[in-house]
């Protein structure tokens, strides 16, 4: 699978984790995320952990990009059913575009939330998105992609009551069915949208998995980083594990033993439907799964003259040609 410009239609918004656009030829919506620019994402980003100020611009970004990507890869492979709340999602899958590309994308969501006040507002005169995408000028920006449904009808922001509700149910289900934490999807109200039918859909989660103690400590994995930045208060990080840590231990329900978290040893204790191995697994980072690889080579990459005069493939033209073409 690979990102197709040619089906990135209008601009609709952009926020802190990517840009949204309309389909241009189905009814859907693709998001456009910024994905580490490095094939060696977790050593990138510790470096970078104490730069409070470069993990809120960049690190925060590419942690959940990171995290929201594996989410709906992992669950769509896992061929279960969604909830009705939860968005229809076509396609998962990282890609990279070229800088021109991605300048012009950038610039057309810059125009269109300017639209009204600012006419002459472009890129060349606010760089704070395209920034999020790529600090330096590169010919090749890597990104994480989500294709889903277009939601056409607005929601009014719900009742304290509902909310609570509603917080409630999508916490459970996304604990027990996919072991991942959640926020974010009921609090903020541009969040949230109706199918034609009248359907709430809630979408664009925060999502974590729950790191395990010594991981977290650590900070060695993906991860550990994504749940302290996303989840954890700013100089406090190790008493707000320690919440989530207690909360999600084991508890008593009529005679039956209900584990959601880790024993006192630390041991992990696996909710219902959470697969123990596979990619939503805590402590992988993405570079250990094959669809998660950074992008390999791809024809579509390169004219022929260049791969006429490359090894990239192969060392000879001909036997290239017939197997590759």
């Amino acid at each position: 699978m690979s990102l197709r410009i040619s089906d990135i239609g209008e601009p609709i918004d952009w926020a802190s984790t990517g840009m949204v656009f309309k389909h241009k030829h189905e009814n859907k919506v693709i998001k456009i995320m910024p994905r580490v620019p490095s094939r060696f994402p977790k050593q990138y980003i510790q470096r970078k952990l104490e730069d409070e100020k470069w993990m809120l611009t960049f690190g925060w970004t590419y942690l959940q990009s990171d995290a929201i990507t594996k989410f709906w890869r992992s669950f769509m492979d896992s061929n279960k059913q969604a909830p009705a709340w939860l968005p229809k999602v076509y396609e998962v899958g990282s890609s990279q575009l070229n800088y021109d590309t991605m300048w012009n994308l950038v610039d057309s969501q810059v125009v269109k939330s300017t639209e009204g006040m600012i006419p002459t507002a472009s890129v060349s005169g606010s760089d704070e998105l395209l920034s999020v995408f790529t600090s330096a000028r590169v010919s090749r920006v890597p990104v994480n992609y989500i294709i889903m449904e277009y939601l056409p009808e607005n929601a009014n922001e719900l009742e304290e009551d509902k909310k609570m509700t509603w917080q409630a149910e999508i916490h459970d289900w996304f604990w027990t069915e996919t072991g991942h934490v959640v926020r974010d999807m009921v609090a903020n109200v541009d969040n949230y949208l109706r199918r034609g039918d009248g359907q709430l859909v809630f979408f664009d989660p925060v999502v974590s998995q729950f790191p395990q103690p010594g991981s977290f400590r650590k900070q060695d994995t993906m991860v550990a980083m994504n749940f302290r930045e996303a989840f954890c208060s700013y100089g406090d990080y190790d008493a707000t594990y320690d919440e989530y840590y207690t909360d999600l231990q084991c508890y008593e329900d009529d005679g039956e033993q209900i584990c959601q978290g880790f024993d006192e040893e630390g041991s992990i204790l696996l909710p219902h439907g959470y697969n123990e191995g596979s990619p939503e697994s805590a402590g992988y980072d993405y570079l250990t799964h094959e669809w998660y690889r950074a992008d390999e080579p791809s024809l579509d990459d390169y004219t022929t003259l260049a791969l006429m005069n490359s090894n990239v493939i192969g060392n000879n033209w001909s036997s290239n040609v017939q197997r590759y073409a």
